[in-house]
């Protein structure tokens, strides 16, 4: 039972550039877990003003175990003034695997007719071999979210009051709110989240709602972070 004063929000947040991203758009990254550019790390810390200049603080902030997200929600934090906060890393929340023989590579030579037309065919439920299908990832994502916080007992039965943070990747993102919105599989690959922007939930005791998707006002205003 789902106390009738308990609520969740939950903010999840995309890294900042990754030295993946600053890749051209037509190749896949030969490293899978990269690291911050300098503009990255210019993009966490204008996130984390944001927090600090709205005066918002979390109860709970988890990230995945890449690079990207680590040094996003260790920077975020530090801006926010609070650099002691415990983050923990969790394998659930990282970012679609694919492929080892995909990465390096050119989109033209991965995206072949065949490819192609097994991800039409198969949609979420297609899976290149020693990859991971976006059904798998919204899998994973979506029972971590519910063991360790909507359908916990230990929280959901109390009037709680919590605000969460999840650090991690763009089509782990969207998987999960799939999940949770159950918007046609297809709308996940025409929703793009901005590097350090925010897409808010709420849970209550009468479900989900929706608050707001791909918010990245922080990087276009300085909220008092570095430019240099």
């Amino acid at each position: 039972m789902i106390h009738k004063e308990f609520e969740c929000d939950l903010y999840l947040i995309r890294h900042g550039q990754s030295e993946s991203n600053a890749l051209p758009a037509d190749r896949y990254s030969d490293n899978y877990d990269s690291k911050l550019t300098p503009k990255g790390e210019e993009q966490a810390r204008r996130l984390g003003a944001r927090f600090a200049a709205e005066g918002l603080a979390f109860d709970r902030i988890y990230c995945s175990t890449y690079k990207r997200a680590i040094m996003t929600a260790r920077i975020m934090v530090e801006e926010m003034g609070a650099p002691e906060t415990e983050i923990p890393q969790v394998h659930a929340l990282r970012e679609q695997e694919a492929p080892d023989d995909w990465r390096g590579k050119r989109m033209d030579e991965v995206a072949t007719p065949e490819v192609r037309a097994y991800t039409a065919a198969k949609g979420n439920d297609y899976k290149p071999e020693g990859g991971e299908s976006a059904r798998e990832v919204e899998r994973r994502i979506s029972a971590w979210l519910e063991e360790e916080l909507i359908y916990n007992p230990e929280l959901v039965s109390r009037p709680v009051s919590m605000r969460v943070a999840l650090v991690g990747h763009g089509t782990a993102h969207n998987c999960l709110m799939r999940y949770i919105l159950g918007f046609d599989q297809r709308f996940i690959w025409r929703m793009p989240l901005d590097n350090c922007s925010i897409s808010r939930l709420r849970f209550d005791n009468g479900g989900w709602q929706l608050i707001s998707i791909n918010d990245a006002v922080h990087i276009l205003n300085d909220y008092k972070a570095t430019t240099s």
